[in-house]
Parts: structure tokens; sequence; C-alpha cells
């Protein structure tokens, strides 16, 4: 990943502790695919949407058409974030994530148009 520069990773900080993170796998017929996390202590303070604004910058460099990600339908502080980043639902699948636990989840794509 750290050869490849169509591949991205942003990290968050507050003075040397890591708070957050970004990062790109490659591209779908949907766009740019990223995951990111932001520590819960630090959510709602603009690092995740400063993590997506660079984000968005660096795949205009490369004409991406768009980001997009998947995200759990009840992380509803997420999806309001990406909502009001400009992103909009796209698709939902049901049953498509198994966590360690066992447990079975749903996910929603949603993508940004750049």
């Amino acid at each position: 990943m750290l050869d490849d520069p169509t591949r991205l990773l942003l990290v968050a900080t507050d003075g040397d502790r890591v708070i957050g993170m970004l990062g790109t796998w490659g591209q779908s017929d949907h766009g740019i695919n990223f995951g990111m996390l932001v520590s819960a202590a630090y959510r709602r303070m603009g690092a995740g949407r400063a993590l997506l604004e660079a984000a968005a910058d660096w795949a205009r460099k490369f004409r991406a058409p768009a980001l997009t990600l998947h995200v759990f339908p009840h992380n509803e502080a997420a999806i309001a974030l990406y909502r009001s980043a400009g992103f909009v639902e796209m698709e939902r699948f049901e049953r498509d994530v198994t966590r360690q636990d066992g447990e079975v989840w749903d996910t929603i794509l949603m993508r940004k148009e750049l």
C-alpha cells in the first residue's frame, strides 16, 4: 500500500495520539472504496469531516468519479456525517457482514459524486 500512489491512508491526530483514520482499497464500479473510523472520545469534533474532505481532494486529483463506503444501518451518527458531506444511499445489503462473534449485520452502500 505504501508504494501504490492510487491508495491512500490518512490519520487524524491530537498531538502524538492517533484519533482517527481513513484508508482506501481500490476502485469499483461505484468509485474509490474507503473505510474510516474516529475514536469515540473525538467524535463530533471535526476529525471525521476533515478526513472525508482530504480523501475527496485526493480522489479528485485522480479524476475519480466518486467515493464510496459501506456503513452499518445502526450507525446513525456516521450516516448523518456522510449525508452532511454529500454522500447518498445507493443500496442496502442484507446480512452482508459476519462479525467475529458470529453476528451478521446489514450494510448500506453510500456514494459521493466528485
